[in-house]
């Protein structure tokens, strides 16, 4: 796996290679029980399904490296499952006083070139 970051109009784009199908690569990051964001846990789901199971609403705890802890709770917004390209985002419902919403977006994309297979997963 490849950890690349890059700035795209100010703002940070994260993405990863993996030599894996993209049908793999996407269970790892729906699976509510791999969560991968360190300092993030989940407390709360309104439905026990997936990460990108439409109208589910999510609620997590967030723990900063200064030790601060916010509470937000998302609700899966617009899901695409395609062969070749699978995206959910998550919309921000409910968030401390003191910070602001937004929408978080999750993308796989598979890509073949002449020589191998491979996915990449773009967090924006």
């Amino acid at each position: 796996m490849n950890d690349i970051k890059i700035l795209n109009n100010n703002k940070q784009i994260f993405y990863f290679i993996f030599s894996s199908p993209i049908d793999i690569v996407y269970q790892l990051f729906i699976d509510p029980y791999r969560l991968y964001l360190p300092g993030c846990k989940i407390l709360n789901q309104k439905y026990s399904q997936n990460l990108d199971y439409i109208g589910n609403e999510i609620t997590v705890e967030i723990t900063t490296n200064s030790s601060k802890v916010y509470v937000y709770t998302f609700k899966v917004d617009k899901v695409i499952n395609l062969p070749y390209y699978k995206s959910f985002s998550h919309k921000s419902i409910n968030h401390p006083i003191n910070c602001s919403d937004f929408c978080q977006t999750f993308s796989s994309l598979f890509l073949i070139n002449s020589l191998i297979e491979f996915s990449i997963f773009i967090q924006i």
